[in-house]
């Protein structure tokens, strides 16, 4: 007997009758899992003594009932059973995977749906028809009971005579948000049918058998999301294609080793710490992101909320995090590149009722901390954060071995899963290639010794696709699993009535893979400018997006890329060095996130694919206004940033090197100069000798254009040797900063001589920034000066405009007191600095995120003239 076609809509809802010891058929519903496998409820399929019934099971679109047996009851209080279909010739009908989830917050009337057949719904001839049952639940609501309880929308007008109208609805699924969250259970009394009791899934999930039986039947490990905040959280996407089944979040291969790295994470999971962060750092394909999902696995099963944070989150989507009622493991991947994130993340949960732990991941721990901590003041727990380092999962011959076998036979049978790979016979072809291990497996000395564990896997799912299909063999794994990509682009495309060349399909995907798009407008500026898309119609265009935007489904973006990333690195680099002049091509319409996230591709590509570096010149140079700034941001980011520097110090050199004398061609050199220095943090160490480099050339160009035009100009270039000052003073070049603030204050002074109300400000900036050079070399009674007219042309405006200048009066009475202090003067150094206490306090009270860590140097300051710093306790810096 088959299944005839689905109702629209409806799901995977069934009828379950058991026949009552009189031979009469009681009626409940159920929930088809996958596999013939069908939750209902205990009571529906079991007798007063907890017997066994005989079942037979419907489900809705099939014309026949079928025979089942129960494998699963719960015990207790759980009211919930599970039906195995048995019936022979029975075809199973395709379900979607289920997804459990848990209500998580104490939030009221969070929605949710059901389907069954009760007896108000049966139509004289005793036929069942479906309830489409809609209401909301209270979490907090017979909480002591473990049940959650369903106030009805639509509930039945009256109590039939013969007892609940809701007769038959046991065993419903009820769920929220798509999550499955508990089985309807009863129709309490006192409530006149308006409320239906249900057992949440978590009660079943305590039972080992439920939980092995259904992984089994659903082939996927079962795991409960937080309902009101998974939209939050990354989740597996369905696989269409070979390469998908290597996402980490697919967790196809069994997780393997890393224990000290897990136990380490379990422990501090496990402290007394409210708050609490970790940096986990590795080279890609080492399994930072699948170690990140194994550990929010295993802490999901105690009782936490755990997993990895997906797309763009709104402060208002994460506001929920704040209101929920266990510990939270919060999981962020590609850390270095998402401080904003951070940042309000930090802000919504610090506080939080429940233990938090925040887990950051990223290739390295480099400048990025310190620059997201100083640009964002709620990261400031960040720069001290323990960092954990991945090193290589598999450094040995034997277990190179046991992971690429083990990568084997879990594949092999997912692959028959595949549109493109039915009808071979998996289990031969997986014992065939088994007994071939791949050359450099089992030797120290080969590239294939030294591959990351996602290398092995690759390597096993290669030969396997090799096997199967001869003519996808190709010298690297890489190029075997792009050939089945190729075939899954081919198919979808011409599903959607697109006929795309070969190598139109894999230049598109590369640059999907090099740019991405977070909206449409991104999206359809790409598009315009792709060789061989760039000349179809508009509509066809717009058919190419469509495709595109379902062809790597992700949370939060238009587009989705190629996975994983090393594949996605080695197709771009690819179809770049057979197609070289994309990049100047596309780069012109690339958006400052497009050109960030080009950049960010490029530099991880890099050691890998010599060649993109010059790809990484090209883009600079095509759109420097837009990629120079992005250059500098993915500098401070990336594991290994030469390429982007080189390029970036180049691309400022040439800039500087213009031929002409006209005064607009340098000017707009300059600007985009200095657009390019104040794009570096003073916070980073690895671009200083960058940043030196494109100040002094912008210092050059403004004092060529002072020479001829000294009105104009002067301004400028006394800004651009004042920021060559702080620069050099950055690098420890003392000396050379200073010259450079001595010339700034010069002219500076001339300037506000003769325009004080547009100078004054920036004289005593500059003063303040001399007074800072001069105490780095020791000449500290001429840095008193500097600093004491300073703080008089500072309190002078502030006088007048304290909205605007306050903020500048406190920080050069900081730095008064530590030079009154470096002299011996104490009294003095303490008065200014309870005064610059005294604003800054005020300042942070209205504006705490701006102006608490300068409140927190002054207390320093402070707490260093009073006589309390600790013996070891670091020097305070002084505000430059």
């Amino acid at each position: 007997m088959t299944v005839t076609a689905p109702l629209i809509g409806c799901g995977p809802v069934a009828e379950v009758y058991a026949r009552e010891a009189g031979g009469s058929w009681a009626c409940g519903s159920g929930y088809h899992l996958g596999s013939g496998l069908v939750l209902t409820s205990r009571h529906v399929v079991t007798d007063t003594t907890g017997a066994r019934r005989g079942v037979q099971v419907r489900l809705l679109g099939d014309d026949a009932f079928q025979d089942g047996t129960v494998e699963w009851t719960g015990t207790g209080d759980v009211d919930a059973a599970l039906v195995r279909v048995t019936a022979p010739g029975w075809t199973l009908p395709p379900v979607r995977p289920v997804r459990w989830g848990r209500l998580v917050t104490s939030q009221p009337g969070i929605p949710c749906t059901g389907q069954g057949f009760p007896r108000v719904q049966a139509t004289p001839e005793r036929v069942r028809d479906v309830e489409h049952l809609a209401g909301t639940i209270n979490p907090l609501t017979t909480v002591k009971a473990h049940r959650l309880s369903i106030a009805v929308s639509s509930p039945p007008a009256s109590v039939t005579a013969s007892g609940t109208p809701w007769a038959g609805m046991s065993g419903s699924a009820v769920l929220c948000g798509g999550l499955l969250v508990a089985v309807v259970a009863q129709d309490p009394a006192g409530f006149a049918s308006t409320r239906l009791t249900a057992v949440p899934v978590t009660e079943l999930m305590e039972d080992p058998q439920f939980r092995r039986l259904v992984a089994k039947a659903t082939r996927t490990p079962v795991r409960v999301r937080p309902v009101e905040v998974d939209t939050l959280f990354a989740r597996p996407e369905p696989f269409y294609s070979p390469a998908q089944l290597l996402r980490a979040d697919a967790q196809i291969v069994p997780f393997r080793g890393r224990l000290p790295e897990l136990e380490a994470l379990e422990r501090w999971c496990a402290d007394k710490s409210r708050f609490s962060g970790r940096v986990l750092v590795g080279q890609g394909g080492q399994g930072k992101s699948r170690l990140a999902f194994h550990l929010a696995d295993k802490l999901t099963a105690q009782g936490w909320i755990a997993g990895l944070l997906t797309g763009t989150p709104t402060p208002e989507h994460l506001a929920t995090l704040a209101q929920v009622r266990a510990p939270l493991l919060l999981a962020v991947d590609y850390a270095e590149t998402r401080a904003e994130l951070l940042a309000t993340l930090t802000t919504t949960v610090r506080d939080a009722a429940v233990p938090v732990r925040v887990l950051l991941i990223a290739r390295a721990a480099t400048d990025w901390i310190t620059t997201a901590a100083a640009d964002h003041p709620p990261l400031a727990w960040l720069p001290t954060t323990p960092v954990i380092n991945l090193p290589a999962l598999e450094p040995t011959p034997i277990g190179r071995l046991e992971a690429w076998h083990e990568a084997l036979t879990t594949l092999s049978p997912r692959l028959a899963e595949l549109p493109d790979l039915t009808g071979h016979d998996w289990p031969r072809l997986t014992e065939t290639v088994s007994t071939s291990p791949s050359a450099g497996l089992d030797d120290d000395t080969t590239e294939a010794s030294r591959s990351s564990i996602l290398g092995i896997h690759m390597d096993a799912l290669a030969r396997l696709l090799t096997a199967a299909v001869p003519e996808s063999a190709a010298r690297q794994a890489a190029d075997v699993l792009l050939v089945h990509e190729q075939r899954y682009w081919r198919r979808t495309a011409t599903a959607r009535g697109l006929v795309l060349a070969d190598s139109t399909a894999a230049i598109v995907t590369a640059m999907v893979a090099l740019y991405g798009a977070s909206d449409t407008g991104e999206a359809e500026q790409l598009l315009a400018v792709i060789p061989s898309i760039r000349d179809l119609s508009e509509d066809r265009q717009a058919a190419v997006d469509a495709w595109l935007a379902t062809l790597y489904p992700a949370a939060g973006h238009h587009w989705g890329s190629l996975q994983p990333d090393r594949l996605a690195e080695h197709h771009l680099a690819t179809q770049l060095a057979r197609h070289p002049a994309l990049i100047t091509t596309t780069a012109g319409a690339a958006s400052p996130r497009q050109a960030e996230q080009a950049l960010t591709v490029f530099t991880r590509a890099a050691p890998q694919h010599p060649h993109l570096a010059t790809a990484i010149e090209q883009a600079l140079t095509t759109s420097p206004r837009v990629f120079g700034p992005a250059g500098m941001t993915v500098a401070i980011q990336a594991a290994d940033p030469a390429p982007l520097q080189a390029a970036l110090s180049t691309l400022a050199t040439e800039i500087a090197d213009t031929p002409s004398a006209d005064d607009d061609t340098l000017v707009t050199a300059a600007r985009l100069l200095g657009k390019l220095a104040n794009a570096i943090p003073h916070q980073t160490e690895r671009l200083r000798e960058l940043a030196v480099h494109i100040t002094h050339l912008t210092v050059t160009l403004y004092r060529r254009l002072a020479e001829s035009h000294p009105d104009t100009y002067l301004p400028d270039l006394a800004s651009s040797l004042n920021n060559l000052s702080n620069r050099l003073g950055d690098l420890g070049r003392r000396e050379e900063g200073l010259a450079a603030v001595q010339e700034a204050v010069t002219l500076r002074r001339r300037l506000a001589e003769a325009h004080p109300d547009a100078y004054l400000p920036d004289l005593a900036m500059s003063l303040n920034n001399l007074s800072v050079r001069l105490g780095d070399l020791g000449r500290r009674e001429e840095g008193l000066a500097a600093v004491q007219e300073a703080v008089t042309l500072r309190r002078r405006l502030a006088e007048a405009h304290p909205d605007a200048y306050l903020p500048d009066l406190a920080s050069s009475l900081n730095n008064l007191s530590l030079r009154l202090g470096d002299l011996g003067r104490r009294e003095e150094g303490l008065a200014a600095i309870q005064e610059a206490v005294t604003l800054r306090r005020r300042l942070a009270e209205a504006h705490p995120d701006a102006y608490l860590p300068d409140l927190q140097r002054s207390l320093k300051v402070l707490k260093l003239l009073q006589g309390l710093g600790e013996q070891n306790e670091e020097s305070p810096e002084a505000d430059g």
